[in-house]
């Protein structure tokens, strides 16, 4: 297949031609990344499906897509690639202001993005809920990624885990993360 009919197929959210190259063809490619470069996903094919997101979105200002802008000039893999790179990098720019995505713990909500300036919340409301989450690994886990601003990889090994039992404790650290707050906001 061509990579001009890869590219409408994707456009016409064919699932077919989206997982064969998705999710098959192009997978290794988007390993690689998920593993050299900063990325807040849990899982690489959580990346995958953030990048998906990401191409078909959009910009406000052009009303076009990142992925209608491909014209061509190079092979879609390499244009897939440079594009999971710049993504990667401008969410690390991101972290590094300070700047990090606003969480949706139950079905994201993936129109337009907003932002929260962690410099701006207080530091005690934060450790006050993190005192709701019963399990203290949980909380070390969140104290350590989103306040302390740890990596997975780093944050995994201060708490002496594989990968695979991060994501999942991760996983389950945010729900438990989330129920607290909902539990404190019933209380208002």
């Amino acid at each position: 297949m061509e990579d001009s009919e890869i590219v409408k197929g994707i456009l016409a959210k064919n699932t077919i031609v989206t997982k064969k190259y998705f999710y098959e063809k192009y997978y290794p490619l988007f390993k690689s990344v998920y593993n050299d470069y900063y990325t807040d996903a849990c899982s690489c094919i959580e990346f995958i499906n953030d990048i998906y997101i990401y191409i078909l979105t959009p910009n406000k200002k052009t009303n076009k897509s990142p992925l209608e802008t491909f014209e061509g000039r190079c092979t879609f893999g390499l244009w897939l690639k440079i594009v999971c790179i710049n993504y990667c990098n401008m969410l690390f720019r991101r972290k590094k202001e300070k700047i990090t995505f606003v969480e949706d713990f139950g079905d994201r909500n993936w129109g337009e993005v907003q932002l929260l300036d962690m410099s701006n919340i207080n530091k005690a409301d934060v450790e006050y809920l993190l005192g709701k989450v019963a399990n203290e690994r949980y909380r070390n886990l969140l104290r350590y990624h989103y306040i302390e601003g740890y990596t997975h990889e780093e944050t995994a090994k201060k708490l002496g885990m594989n990968m695979d039992v991060y994501y999942n404790k991760h996983l389950l650290a945010k729900m438990k993360f989330k129920n607290a707050i909902e539990k404190e906001e019933g209380r208002i």
